[in-house]
């Protein structure tokens, strides 16, 4: 699967310019968050493990397809993605009863 990592910047960056923020900043945001991707750096050949497939990402203990952390783990990095999940089990696992 290619990617035109170019227009997902362009893209992220446009969107981040329609939300106020200033064209350079904007570029550099998208540039920081598009390379970060862990699903990017499988499908470019710059994933730190070796992983060659996003869905290598899936059980990838330093990262998932939307972010790569490595060296840290996800808990390590306080990853937003890994608190939501884990609030999901939370909530399938222990629901809150009905009074």
């Amino acid at each position: 699967m290619a990617f035109d990592t170019q227009k997902l910047k362009q893209s992220l960056a446009e969107v981040l310019k329609e939300k106020g923020v200033l064209e350079a900043d904007a570029v550099a945001m998208a540039e920081k968050e598009v390379d970060s991707m862990g699903s990017m750096k499988t499908a470019t050949g710059k994933c730190p493990k070796g992983c060659t497939s996003p869905l290598d990402c899936l059980t990838c203990s330093t990262g998932h397809m939307m972010v790569c952390h490595y060296p840290l783990t996800c808990y390590e990095a306080n990853c937003i993605y890994q608190q939501r999940l884990m609030q999901q089990w939370y909530q399938y696992f222990y629901p809150k009863r009905a009074g």
